[in-house]
């Protein structure tokens, strides 16, 4: 479990790097985060359905001026990680697990969206340390300003992925086994 929990964080934290800590590639998109998610538990086409159906939920929600959508990517993977959970550890069937994952994807994308709005308050701080580094001439001081942000976007997705994945794995046999 441990090993997979990490898997998962690990492919979380490079996915939200995607999104705009270290350029746009798109394959931050749920489309492409689901299908890794499953590959890293091993069912891809859990990853893929659950992928697909996501991106179809989120896809005209764009990050336009002030306005931050949920985060697509946090929710694909939990909610891949929880649907494998769910058909594995709990014995579910698989319609009804996807279900289940897409369900608790829209409040996980919410955590993800109030976690972003966080940490761009956090880039402010970096910003206003990063021009005085520019002042003073310091070209190493703003190199590290830019991978600290790039770390800090990293962190959120292993921390977040690798609690959910933890805490589902614990939490969803016990609620299935008492339904």
């Amino acid at each position: 479990m441990l090993s997979e929990a990490l898997g998962i964080g690990a492919v979380a934290g490079l996915l939200l790097c995607d999104e705009k800590a270290a350029g746009e590639t798109m394959i931050s998109q749920p489309i492409v985060a689901g299908p890794l998610a499953g590959l890293i538990l091993g069912d891809i086409m859990t990853g893929l359905v659950i992928g697909v159906f996501l991106q179809l939920v989120w896809i005209n929600l764009l990050p336009v001026g002030a306005v931050l959508p949920p985060n697509a990517t946090i929710a694909s993977v939990v909610a891949v990680s929880y649907a494998i959970t769910a058909t594995d550890l709990a014995g579910l069937d698989f319609k009804t697990a996807v279900s289940f994952s897409i369900l608790t994807a829209i409040p996980v994308g919410l955590l993800g969206r109030w976690l972003d709005v966080h940490l761009r308050d956090l880039n402010g701080i970096f910003l206003r340390q990063a021009e005085a580094f520019a002042k003073a001439g310091k070209d190493y001081g703003i190199n590290a300003i830019v991978g600290a942000g790039v770390a800090v976007s990293f962190f959120k997705g292993v921390a977040v992925c690798f609690i959910a994945y933890v805490a589902g794995a614990v939490l969803i046999p016990r609620v299935v086994s008492s339904m």
